[in-house]
């Protein structure tokens, strides 16, 4: 099917199997919310406290909780992934960027919607989820705030707007 869509695949941490995780390739981190860290049915590792300044989404700054080592497995290989936690909503359970995929040794593809990899038994393969992705774009487009003010998206140039006088301000 024809997308344009964002690369979301399932992937297992801690033993839990996670169906919303964005592949990012412009990341430099690896990040799990507070929500999803809940969610876990194990005991949570300890969180080391350390605050880094992130951008989300909507480019506002958001700071990270700090940084916790989890456990992802993927098929037959299994890596400690260091993840930044951020207690910020996100349609997401996590977001892998670049240092999951290089500890991967894997190979995204937004157009082919899947993840290859390199395993102890072989290649794999992890199939992106456009359902899942399309589920996510639409509850985070859900949840934008929206303004009342009508604002045109374009304006009129047949139409000439009289120019502005200013007043000399008098000693």
């Amino acid at each position: 099917m024809p997308h344009d869509d964002a690369l979301v695949i399932a992937l297992e941490v801690e033993g839990a199997v996670f169906s919303k995780i964005l592949i990012d390739t412009g990341s430099a981190i690896d990040i799990i919310s507070q929500k999803t860290l809940r969610s876990l049915e194990q005991p949570i590792p300890m969180i080391r406290q350390e605050t880094i300044p992130l951008a989300s989404f909507e480019g506002k700054s958001v700071c990270s909780l700090g940084i916790i080592f989890l456990t992802t497995r993927s098929y037959d290989l299994e890596l400690k992934t260091e993840f930044t936690v951020v207690d910020h909503p996100m349609p997401f359970d996590a977001i892998v960027g670049r240092p999951w995929l290089h500890q991967m040794r894997a190979v995204p593809s937004v157009y082919h919607e899947c993840v290859k990899f390199l395993s102890p038994t072989g290649e794999k393969t992890i199939l992106g989820s456009q359902k899942q992705a399309r589920a996510c774009y639409k509850s985070e487009f859900r949840n934008m705030p929206w303004k009342e003010e009508n604002i045109p998206l374009a304006r009129d140039l047949s139409v000439k707007t009289p120019p502005k006088t200013y007043r000399a301000s008098s000693p």
